[in-house]
């Protein structure tokens, strides 16, 4: 029975022995190759990760700059921001939207938004009436290069509808009340699709 046991012992010594020795010609073989597409896959997954991070971090920046813009209340540098970041998306429909709206409202208003009293404007600060006839001129062609760009992308309709909003507006503040009724007809129509 000693005997029997340890030829057993030996065979399953040698098989195991085998076993290994075709695991290590295996890794000989292949260990190199799949280590190296591991490696790859992991270098791919953590550019790849950081390019979208530096791009996040890129369209943060934008935005605080654009922020910090829209807070000194100046039309001009809000709508120079967007056409200088128009490659960006979303920007520029967003700082042609909120210039566009800052001139409507210094029209309106007839005082500059940068007025530190806007009940009580300074004679600098104070818009004439042709000054006003201005901001709602250019604000009516800032909302139609808007509603241009935007009216074939159906995920910006709602500022298509916006900007043909703003224009109606604009030009109801210079007394073309036709178009104007036009359209605001045809944002009725667009937000009844």
């Amino acid at each position: 029975m000693d005997d029997r046991q340890q030829q057993v012992k030996i065979g399953a010594g040698l098989e195991e022995s085998r076993i290994n020795q075709e695991l290590i010609d295996w890794l000989n073989k292949w260990g190199m190759r799949i280590l190296i597409v591991i490696l790859v896959i992991v270098a791919g997954y953590q550019g790849t990760r950081f390019l979208e991070v530096r791009a996040q971090n890129a369209r943060a920046e934008v935005f605080a700059e654009y922020y910090q813009l829209v807070d000194f209340n100046n039309p001009g540098p809000v709508l120079e921001f967007g056409e200088t970041h128009r490659d960006q998306p979303g920007v520029w429909e967003m700082a042609s939207m909120q210039g566009a709206l800052m001139l409507l409202s210094e029209g309106t208003s007839g005082v500059v938004l940068g007025a530190v009293n806007r009940f009580a404007p300074t004679e600098d600060e104070k818009l004439s009436r042709e000054q006003r006839e201005q901001r709602y001129t250019r604000a009516a062609e800032v909302f139609q290069e808007l509603a241009d760009e935007t009216a074939d992308d159906p995920a910006q309709r709602m500022i298509h509808m916006q900007a043909i909003n703003g224009r109606a507006s604009a030009l109801l503040s210079l007394g073309n009340y036709d178009e104007a009724r036009t359209l605001l007809d045809r944002v009725i129509e667009l937000g009844s699709e």
